[in-house]
């Protein structure tokens, strides 16, 4: 292969390289405009706000819930304790016990 033919052909690589080059941007710039042009959907993420929202609300009312029931739970036993620390108390001092 001579020099002059091996020049055309790496004419001809670039050529075809730049227009695919062209074509590829162009195609993109088409795609950006789709996509530019596309309504944001507003309501789909307001919908997902709310629910993300009403699953939160659920947690931590179930979570107020759970604190509300172990709170009971140790005032019982904390009142249960209590009463028998001033019954032992009460019969010591009286000198029930000794």
């Amino acid at each position: 292969m001579s020099v002059e033919e091996l020049d055309r052909l790496v004419d001809e690589i670039l050529s075809k390289a730049e227009e695919e080059k062209n074509r590829v941007i162009a195609s993109a710039r088409a795609r950006a405009r789709e996509i530019l042009e596309k309504p944001i959907p507003v309501e789909d993420y307001k919908r997902e706000a709310e629910e993300i929202l009403s699953r939160a609300k659920a947690e931590a009312e179930r979570v107020v819930r759970e604190a509300e029931e172990a709170a009971k739970r140790i005032k019982s036993i904390s009142n249960e304790r209590l009463g028998k620390a001033v019954a032992l108390l009460l019969e010591y001092v009286l000198g029930l016990k000794g």
